[in-house]
């Protein structure tokens, strides 16, 4: 498990032809699947950025059958392709989850529901860096059955509309006992009084002096604090 600093969270909601989750069919456009998921975006102490979903891709008819399949992200765009008797993806992509789906034939005597279920959970994956990435990443999924000429969907790309929560950092550390304990850790903050009022006052890692709000003095010149101490 990451010792994660930050978390944030973003819906991915797609329903209908064209979502980032289908099963790919026999010389044949894939049969797409609702995709109603919730991303967990985290940052640890070495400004690692790691995610894991939960939520359900369902559609509601489906052949009979066992499907394998995987849920796939990146920092980057990327597709799936077959080759070599597998699936493939392109670039810095990354495994997320993996299963099989069972289908039935609760709908008719060949057709059942298929529902991945990932309200329980899954592990935590690396993606990147804060150096690595802007605040967009990109997901998607796909069965990893073997079909001639298979149509894969398209990955969505997913904005982290407050990945400042993630960069920003506490600098500082205290001193507790013979430890220095990072400001940044779980409970640590830095804090200024202003106007009657305490306020946080964090450093970024995305290059901006002008969000930087901490500083300490060196050989004269005024630098940036960085991140100290043990979590």
């Amino acid at each position: 498990m990451p010792d994660i600093v930050h978390e944030v969270t973003q819906k991915i909601s797609q329903t209908g032809t064209g979502t980032c989750f289908a099963l790919p069919g026999q010389n044949a456009t894939g049969t797409y699947c609702d995709v109603n998921l919730t991303a967990h975006v985290g940052v640890d102490f070495a400004h690692d950025i790691w995610v894991w979903f939960e939520g359900e891709l369902t559609n509601g008819r489906i052949l009979q059958g066992s499907y394998p399949i995987v849920l796939v992200a990146s920092r980057s765009d990327f597709s799936f392709s077959w080759s070599g008797g597998s699936l493939h993806w392109s670039g810095d992509s990354i495994q997320c989850a993996s299963g099989e789906v069972s289908v039935g034939t609760d709908v008719d005597p060949t057709h059942g529901r298929f529902d991945w279920d990932l309200w329980s959970g899954t592990s935590w994956t690396r993606i990147g860096n804060v150096s690595e990435m802007d605040g967009t990443f990109w997901i998607g999924g796909t069965a990893t059955y073997s079909v001639t000429n298979p149509v894969y969907p398209d990955p969505v790309s997913i904005q982290i509309t407050d990945w400042e929560e993630l960069i920003n950092y506490f600098p500082c550390a205290v001193r507790s006992g013979s430890d220095w304990l990072s400001c940044n850790r779980t409970g640590g903050n830095v804090q200024r009084r202003e106007a009657g009022v305490w306020v946080d006052k964090k450093n970024t890692e995305n290059g901006d002096p002008n969000t930087n709000t901490v500083y300490t003095r060196r050989d004269g010149v005024w630098a940036v604090q960085q991140e100290v101490g043990s979590a």
